[in-house]
């Protein structure tokens, strides 16, 4: 195995890893907000360095998805997205062999 090829599968990886963590928090934001706050209060604790309890504020601050009735979050099952006015819904003709216009 090459170093570039060991370069490669890191990077590969790392952006794996990034929308795998992505498509967590947007579908599950209770929960990721659950977690950052459980690590931040983990990493606050004293006895860890102190760029871990920065984190660790941080983390524990991260606030929760806000929706309202009417933004499109969907998150308690019970809102949907407003609808815009100004969309208008498009008819499609379709040709017909034969048929002049």
């Amino acid at each position: 195995m090459t170093s570039y090829s060991v370069l490669e599968a890191g990077i590969v990886g790392a952006v794996v890893l990034v929308c795998l963590l992505k498509v967590f928090g947007r579908f599950a934001p209770r929960l990721r907000a659950r977690v950052h706050t459980r690590l931040g209060n983990w990493a606050q604790a004293s006895g860890h360095p102190a760029w871990l309890q920065t984190l660790g504020r941080k983390l524990a601050q991260a606030p929760m998805a806000s929706g309202h009735c009417g933004s499109g979050c969907n998150t308690c099952g019970s809102c949907e997205p407003q609808e815009d006015v100004n969309i208008r819904p498009v008819r499609i003709e379709r040709h017909r062999p034969g048929k002049q216009h």
